[in-house]
């Protein structure tokens, strides 16, 4: 947010959970914490807010909820990662998650700060690769970000560094992978 809380919302904007159009970077929690993110799936979900990561971590770990904690940044936030682990760290739930995302940078930041904490804490990371680099036109509209900047290679590139780690650091290798096109 642009007060530097960390939102679990899909989407960069609001539009298609609460149906009020507004870019989460550029709106404050205050002002996203009276969005309605449920009234549009049904009448039983209306008045459901959208949530801080700390709200959902602090569940997690009253439940014994596992998350995989995905990172979608947009360019606008700072300290993004740092701030996604300090939450995973002070909620105790890092035995529990693992952390994800599409962007390889994110992937490169939050593995340089694994290798850093690994010592402190235990946190399982398991890497994810989105193969966005396919141009389906069905999308196009839809995700344009995705298939920019994003050629094979780097794809191959994103794979060989996720399965390097993957190797190295889990006891149960494991790297999931998503297709936009569903190949």
């Amino acid at each position: 947010t642009r007060d530097g809380q960390i939102v679990v919302l899909h989407d960069p904007d609001t539009l298609r959970t609460t149906g009020v159009r507004g870019k989460v970077w550029a709106m404050t929690y205050a002002q996203i914490s009276k969005l309605d993110a449920g009234r549009l799936f049904g009448r039983q979900f209306a008045g459901e807010p959208i949530p801080l990561l700390s709200e959902v971590a602090e569940y997690a770990r009253d439940t014994g909820l596992r998350l995989n904690i995905e990172l979608k940044p947009t360019g606008h936030e700072t300290d993004f990662e740092q701030g996604v682990i300090d939450i995973v760290r002070e909620y105790g739930i890092a035995e529990r998650c693992v952390i994800t995302s599409q962007v390889y940078r994110v992937l490169e930041r939050v593995k340089a700060e694994y290798e850093r904490c690994e010592t402190e804490f235990p946190m399982p990371y398991c890497p994810h690769i989105s193969c966005g680099w396919d141009n389906n036109p069905r999308f196009f509209a839809f995700r344009p970000g995705i298939t920019k900047n994003n050629p094979p290679q780097e794809v191959q590139k994103a794979f060989d560094a996720a399965k390097d780690f993957s190797d190295r650091y889990n006891a149960v290798p494991l790297v999931t992978v998503n297709s936009w096109n569903e190949w």
